[in-house]
């Protein structure tokens, strides 16, 4: 099954919404440009600038799409882009599984709202394209401080994601839902995970038939940490853990699989004890490793 049909077939008919993409009728360009908003008025414009900003190769046709995932204030076309709206709210992996929809490119370059690209960092990703075995690919991410955000994203038996806040490798297990270029056709999303490990899910599966993830080292980002999701995580820990557990029964078979469940199911009774213990909750907190991270808590 390619991605095409794998979105056919995991993407939930809403009534009301129309797949507009599906008989488009507009001529195919070499990428498409997708931002992911909703209700990021304040978050929006300065996404969509560092975009315009770009020195793109003359060499390549492109689109710019901007997805209002049901934004309480419609989302107005800036000049030069192109808004698809959705009536509702559909969650942030249905909202990127959007962007792939209507895309007219035959590549994605996708970002949250609240990612800024610094300069040259669209033709780097471009020039940094393996045509063999592309997978997803992605500049590295820095925080508004400077401090590397991460340059992509290991994922840890028995299940954990865990950010390289250095970069080791051109190539990486996960490519986090944040800011990543990929084939359009190639890539599809599993809404059934809620609101999280999306981005492991398709990682593994595309590593499975062969495909790689890379690192683009001279392109980079910032990603504003805690300006959307990321603030809510500590109340959307069930759901983390909901997604974690079915990327596993998916991903993995027979005792291996038994033993990542019963190592996560012991990993959450620690941690739940910890959080009713003040002093040692109040100890942990300082520690960034104090205890494993859920997979890209802060995408969208």
């Amino acid at each position: 099954m390619n991605a095409s049909d794998a979105l056919q077939d995991k993407t939930p008919q809403v009534a009301g919404w129309i797949w507009r993409c599906e008989g488009w009728e507009g001529a195919m360009v070499d990428l498409t440009i997708a931002i992911l908003t909703y209700n990021g008025e304040h978050l929006l414009p300065a996404a969509v600038a560092s975009v315009d900003r770009q020195a793109l190769p003359a060499d390549i046709t492109m689109e710019k799409l901007i997805v209002d995932n049901g934004s309480h204030i419609p989302v107005l076309a800036p000049t030069g882009w192109r808004v698809e709206r959705l009536p509702q709210n559909g969650g942030n992996i249905m909202g990127t599984n959007w962007c792939l929809r209507a895309a007219q490119g035959l590549w994605v370059l996708f970002l949250a709202n609240d990612v800024r690209l610094h300069t040259g960092c669209i033709s780097r990703l471009w020039a940094c394209r393996r045509f063999a075995d592309q997978g997803l690919l992605q500049p590295i991410l820095y925080q508004p401080d400077g401090k590397m955000d991460h340059a992509g994203m290991d994922w840890r038996w028995p299940g954990y994601g865990i950010r390289r806040r250095r970069f080791t490798s051109h190539v990486t297990q996960v490519v986090p839902n944040t800011c990543w270029l990929a084939p359009r056709d190639l890539v599809w999303f599993d809404h059934t995970l809620g609101i999280s490990h999306e981005d492991v899910d398709v990682c593994l599966r595309l590593s499975r038939e062969g495909h790689q993830h890379y690192v683009c080292p001279t392109a980079t980002a910032t990603h504003l940490m805690g300006q959307t999701i990321a603030t809510h995580v500590k109340e959307l820990q069930p759901y983390y853990r909901k997604a974690r557990r079915i990327v596993i029964v998916d991903h993995y078979q027979g005792m291996d699989r038994l033993l990542r469940l019963a190592a996560v199911q012991g990993v959450e009774a620690v941690q739940g004890l910890v959080s009713h213990v003040p002093w040692i909750g109040r100890r942990g907190t300082h520690s960034r490793g104090a205890t494993p991270g859920a997979s890209s808590p802060d995408s969208g």
